[in-house]
């Protein structure tokens, strides 16, 4: 059985104006948890986004809309990371007792953080008939959290920490058509394309 107790704040402001074609958004999330080397610390993961529509831009019953957006999460260490283990069971000199595990604890060790950047466009056309969206995004993951095996000299065979950073980029295409439309059927096609792409930027543990 594990005990783990995770405590988190959460705000966010919103505002549509200009009417209705602006929409604004803004949020953060402070967390903190049992699972992180200092369970006092609170972990900021802040959120906007933003975006702005253009109605009948191409003739009647089509829209046109820009958005773009940023955004942080975490993702916690496993239970019992920063820990280091005993092993009982382990007879020494005839006695049963116990001896330190194989596996080191890390006891400053913290959350992975993932920031992610986006920008796209989404169009309504032929009198809402077509649809087309259009995503391109770069993220960034930092403080991974990775197994090592450390040098024999400290008696552990694999211990955890935070060391390294993964660059992610992609692009995602999506294309939507109704060619037959009546009212008692209705045709829909959709098609979409995603690429993405992981580079490991650095492992420092």
């Amino acid at each position: 059985l594990t005990h783990e107790r995770t405590v988190a704040l959460y705000g966010q402001e919103q505002w549509l104006g200009l009417s209705e074609r602006l929409a604004l958004s803004a949020g953060v999330r402070a967390e903190r948890s049992s699972a992180n080397g200092d369970v006092n610390k609170y972990y900021l993961f802040p959120k906007a986004t933003a975006s702005f529509r253009f109605p009948g831009l191409l003739g009647d019953g089509t829209e046109i809309k820009l958005r773009t957006a940023y955004g942080g999460t975490g993702n916690q260490p496993l239970f019992g990371q920063k820990f280091t283990t005993l092993q009982g069971g382990v007879v020494i000199g005839g006695n049963v007792g116990t001896t330190v595990g194989s596996t080191g604890g890390a006891p400053d060790i913290r959350p992975e953080r993932t920031r992610e950047i986006e920008g796209g466009v989404d169009a309504t056309l032929l009198d809402g008939r077509a649809s087309v969206e259009v995503t391109a995004y770069h993220s960034r993951t930092s403080d991974l959290l990775v197994p090592v095996t450390p040098a024999p000299s400290t008696g552990f065979s694999l211990q955890y920490g935070n060391g390294g950073t993964i660059q992610g980029e992609g692009l995602e295409i999506g294309a939507g058509i109704t060619p037959v439309r009546s009212e008692h059927f209705d045709w829909f096609f959709r098609t979409a394309f995603t690429s993405h792409r992981d580079k490991v930027i650095s492992l420092d543990l």
